[in-house]
């Protein structure tokens, strides 16, 4: 299995296809601070022919820069039950899984897909600190 496409949005959904809305994020600004920062971790996984008639577990697993748990992880079955593709094309799983994470202060998350262990894929974008809606006091 490998993870061809991995990203965080806004909302995403399968719907026979992944629907992505908001995707791509560099940053998320939070309204507060400490605050939180939820979306989907959108992306699609690929399976050979050899990969065919089995079911591997994806794992999802967000992490601060220093590698902390953030406390939000998925797993899902990638299904390989299903007939193959033309020669030369892989089989194409599509995901979304919706996310939640708790912050205290500005970081940069990173958010992972593993198999067995193995990281497949990444992605890490940087929460900000929330605009004031005032100018502060001189």
């Amino acid at each position: 299995m490998q993870v061809e496409v991995l990203m965080t949005a806004s909302s995403a959904t399968v719907e026979a296809r992944l629907n992505v809305q908001g995707g791509g994020w560099e940053y998320y600004t939070p309204v507060t601070m400490p605050g939180t920062v939820g979306g989907h971790v959108a992306g699609i996984a690929t399976l050979d022919a050899a990969e065919l008639g089995r079911t591997p577990t994806l794992n999802i697993v967000i992490t601060d820069a220093d590698g902390h748990d953030m406390g939000s992880s998925a797993s899902m079955i990638i299904s390989g039950i299903r007939r193959g593709t033309a020669p030369g094309v892989l089989v194409r799983v599509p995901f979304a899984v919706p996310f939640t994470v708790a912050v205290r202060r500005s970081m940069v998350l990173k958010v992972a897909a593993l198999h067995e262990g193995a990281e497949l894929a990444a992605v890490t974008f940087h929460v900000r600190e929330p605009v004031q809606d005032t100018p502060p006091r001189a």
